[in-house]
Formats: structure tokens, sequence, C-alpha cells
């Protein structure tokens, strides 16, 4: 079963149960929030027995610990704290996911002596767990011992940084990533005889709540157009092909402009071939447009008109990988 996670940032916080997080990076001398999850030094004891040094994305796992608020204590590794990179705190978010198993709340204290924790940092950390939660059981069938897991409830994760403000701002911008690749991933992992050339287009018109104009192509609309190459492919199948063409133009809660790019390629010769094909390109660019009315966005200026291509007619040797075509 897929878990959920409930994120909350705080400057301090004591544990009261469920699991306590501790970072420590190569080198120090104690993990963050040992003070106030290991008050019995249990942490340095362990440690100690089991040679963990606090190598990257290394753990060490204590269930019952003496006299900690905690019922269990996982410690993080960083490795070299001056080394850290976004990408780092991504994979530590995610290596400490794949930790916690059944639980319902979490406190990570994720200010590492000698590690600079900026808010994108614990951003990012709260997105690494949100990648590694993610499963697609839509169609496996329900194990025994899944009744007697809460169904739907998330798990309560506080992170404790001096960085609260400046952590939350960024979460924002990480929950809208998050958002747009879950989505790209639910398309991808469709059964091909779940999710064709129609199916999709309706899974991308539902992005109009959001603000995206969404256009969807039939194929008398593409023979019109001369995508003949894209429809020769699509003989090939008793579905009809469809091609959806994505814009995102901004309004009130977001940037100026956003223009998802394949609709126009798939009209200038020599971009062709880099649309996408069947095996995720097309889901990719959907979750990717789907994160785009978030506010936080970076926009992306259209290109105007007198910059499209003069050819607008397909070549056969560039529409070989089209998506438009059924699988």
């Amino acid at each position: 079963m897929s878990m959920k996670f409930e994120f909350t940032f705080a400057k301090s916080h004591k544990p009261s149960g469920g699991v306590a997080v501790l970072l420590k990076s190569a080198g120090a001398s104690a993990a963050a929030g040992a003070d106030v999850a290991d008050p019995e030094n249990v942490v340095a004891r362990a440690a100690k027995i089991k040679k963990f040094t606090g190598k990257a994305f290394s753990s060490l796992d204590i269930v019952a610990p003496h006299g900690s608020p905690a019922d269990r204590i996982v410690v993080l590794g960083l490795g070299d704290a001056a080394a850290l990179t976004d990408h780092d705190w991504l994979k530590a978010g995610g290596a400490v996911a794949a930790k916690l198993g059944s639980v319902d709340k979490v406190t990570v204290f994720i200010d590492a002596p000698d590690a600079n924790v900026t808010g994108k940092a614990a951003a990012d950390f709260a997105l690494g767990m949100e990648m590694n939660a993610y499963a697609f059981d839509s169609y496996k069938t329900k194990k025994a011992d899944d009744d007697a897991k809460p169904s739907g409830k998330p798990t309560k994760v506080t992170i404790v940084t001096g960085t609260v403000i400046a952590a939350k701002k960024a979460f924002t911008a990480a929950q809208a990533v998050a958002e747009g690749v879950f989505l790209a991933r639910d398309l991808v992992n469709e059964p091909a005889n779940v999710l064709g050339p129609v199916e999709f287009a309706a899974k991308a018109k539902e992005l109009e709540k959001l603000g995206v104009e969404v256009e969807s192509l039939t194929e008398k609309e593409m023979k019109k157009l001369g995508m003949g190459a894209l429809l020769g492919v699509a003989q090939g199948s008793s579905r009809p092909p469809r091609l959806v063409i994505m814009q995102w133009k901004g309004g009130i809660q977001g940037p100026s402009a956003c223009l998802r790019r394949q609709g126009r390629r798939l009209r200038q010769r020599r971009h062709l071939d880099q649309a996408g094909c069947r095996h995720g390109g097309n889901e990719g660019r959907h979750g990717w447009c789907g994160r785009r009315h978030r506010p936080h966005a970076r926009a992306r200026r259209p290109r105007s008109q007198g910059q499209r291509h003069r050819h607008h007619r397909p070549c056969g040797k560039h529409a070989r990988r089209q998506c438009a075509a059924p699988g």
C-alpha cells in the first residue's frame, strides 16, 4: 500500500511516540535532535557497537530506546556535510521514507551539525519522502494484512528546522513538482488496453480545471493539417488517434505565460522527432504541464509567430516516434 504524508515545519518539537529521525553528518560528534529525542545517549552507544559513522545514506535503527519520548529512533548518515547537494537532500528523504514502515507520526530533526540546512534543503527532503512513498496499486489484489492498516490516513511528519518560513515557501513549490510527477507516473503505469489515445486525451482535459487550455485534434483535423505520417502509424490500430495540444497562459494565480511545447512542435518539420514516444514521453509532458499552474512555477515565454518554421508538413523519417498513434 502507498503511504501518504502530512508535513508540518516547526522550530522545535518534542516527539510523543512514533519515530524520531535524527540526521548525522560524517565526523559530527552528535546527531541533530539527540538532546531531545535521546536524553540517555542511547544512539552514541549503539553507533559505537555497530560502527556507525554517519556515512552517506547509511542508517542506524533503534527500537524502544531507553529514556526516549519516541518509540523508535532512526539515525540517517549524510556523509560529508560540505559536499551535500540538493539531490542529496532528495535522496536522504527517500532513504528515510523507505525505513519508516507503518507508522502514525514522525519527527525529523533535520538541522544536522556542520550541515548548511536551508529552507529548500528541508523542502527537498520532504519531497524525497513523498517521491519514495508513491506506489501504483490500482490493480493489485489487496493483501490480508492490509485490512489492519488504516486506509487513506496520512502519516503526520513534523520537520524540525530553524528555517521554517523558507521551508514552507519552498515546500509549496515542491508539492507542485510532486503532483506533476505522480500524474505522469500514473499515466505511464496505466496498461495500454486501459489508456489509449482517446483516454489519454480525456485525462488531459481534466487539466482545464487548473487553467490549462486543452485542444484535442481528431483524425479528421489531423488529416486537414497534413499529418500523414502520424495518421499512417495510427492505421495499425482500430483505436482512433488523438493529438493533444495543451497551453497555460497564466492568470491571477500564476506567471504571465506558459506554453506546452509539444503541440506546436508536432507541426514543425525539424522538431517532430522530439515530440515523445509511447514509453512515457507524452505522459511526462502531461505531468509537467499539470504542475505549471502553480504560482511559484517559472514562466516560459512562447515563441512569437515570426519564430515558427515555415514548413509544417510532417516528414516521415522524423515522425517515427510519434505518440498520436495507438499502441
